[in-house]
């Protein structure tokens, strides 16, 4: 039999040192799982089929344990050249003012709104985390509103639906009366499918260096064997 050259060996240790790394980070891409935090530090909104005059989508989230009550910062509506101004939004504000069934404005009352030039918002939060829970399974209820430059309320949505993203942030998508807040990463019965595909890929990975080893050892031996006996 013939010897295995040495560069197979090092392909194989190559093998164990890169390959499965970058397995498990697509893996990781794949499922959506989220390495960071899953707590609500902000949330990307997008919308459309608005009601006319719309500026901007704020969520309703509810007004327990945090008890912010006090007026934060107006929303801010950026143009293409980086420049800002600040709507005309404050604390008498309808959206400012607004309690639906308990819930209040988290743009008014929990973080700051952004508007950017291609009308898409992202709502950041000013006091840590957003009142949302970290787990999709616990009950929570919020709503959405469109709301005009002035802080008008022009139309809320009372019902939305939650479901995983596929991505590393929540996000918020109103359309006309649907609403769906997205949570990061995917179901858990696709993590743990993408993750078994992984286990199966990385086993079959190990099983070929191991006989790689196995046959170079025993090719080793046999020439050994052979000079051995010229």
């Amino acid at each position: 039999m013939k010897k295995l050259p040495s560069t197979v060996i090092i392909v194989a240790f190559i093998d164990i040192l890169f390959f499965f790394p970058i397995l498990w980070y697509i893996a990781a891409l794949l499922s959506g799982i989220n390495f960071f935090s899953v707590y609500a530090l902000g949330v990307e909104i997008s919308y459309k089929n608005a009601p006319e005059g719309t500026a901007y989508v704020d969520i309703l989230l509810e007004d327990g344990e945090y008890d912010f009550k006090d007026f934060t910062f107006p929303p801010k509506r950026y143009a293409e050249d980086g420049s800002f101004e600040l709507l005309n939004v404050d604390g008498e504000s309808g959206i400012a003012r607004l309690n639906s069934d308990g819930l209040v404005s988290a743009a008014s009352h929990y973080g700051m709104l952004y508007i950017r030039e291609d009308g898409s918002v992202y709502l950041s939060s000013n006091t840590g985390t957003l009142p949302i829970p970290d787990d999709m399974r616990e009950d929570f209820r919020y709503k959405a509103a469109y709301v005009d430059e002035n802080g008008n309320v022009l139309k809320i949505i009372e019902h939305g639906k939650m479901r995983y993203n596929g991505k590393r942030d929540f996000t918020l998508a109103a359309n006309g009366d649907s609403l769906v807040l997205g949570y990061p990463g995917r179901p858990a019965w696709f993590v743990r499918l993408m993750l078994g595909i992984l286990y199966v890929v990385e086993g079959g990975a190990l099983a070929g260096l191991a006989i790689f080893i196995i046959l170079a050892i025993v090719s080793a031996a046999r020439g050994k064997r052979e000079r051995r006996n010229l």
